[in-house]
């Protein structure tokens, strides 16, 4: 929910037969009714991993966090680099990535002011392969 709770955030992940394969993506709606937003690729799902390391049968979508304004979302997105930080725009002018870290963002939050996205990521892909 927004900051003003008058907007939502929605992950949407839908099979594509045509080509066999998913797609997913960001939206924004009102809590009012009316159309949805889009306001960016949302990757593709993964299987949603629990504390204990078992894989179980759900697709994990990303993190989703507004920012105090309620001008944007940033969220995590998993593709070939690993899971990322991304931000979008709510008015779906704009999509882009933030970090590009060779380990995967765990956690982040927004500044107080929004002005600055902190995060913890995992050592690195090739050091916990090596591990």
């Amino acid at each position: 929910m927004s900051p003003d709770g008058r907007r939502f955030a929605a992950w949407l992940y839908q099979g594509d037969a045509s080509v066999n394969a998913h797609r997913s993506g960001l939206f924004i709606g009102d809590v009012s009714g009316g159309s949805l937003t889009f306001v960016g690729d949302g990757g593709p799902g993964r299987p949603r991993v629990m504390f204990t390391g078992h894989v179980v049968s759900d697709i994990a979508g990303p993190d989703i966090r507004w920012s105090p304004d309620g001008r944007w979302i940033a969220y995590t997105r998993h593709g070939d680099d690993g899971t990322q930080l991304w931000r979008s725009c709510v008015d779906g002018s704009l999509q882009e990535q933030i970090t590009r870290n060779a380990g995967d963002v765990r956690a982040f939050a927004w500044s107080a002011d929004g002005r600055a996205l902190l995060f913890q990521a995992s050592p690195s892909r090739a050091q916990m392969a090596a591990e």
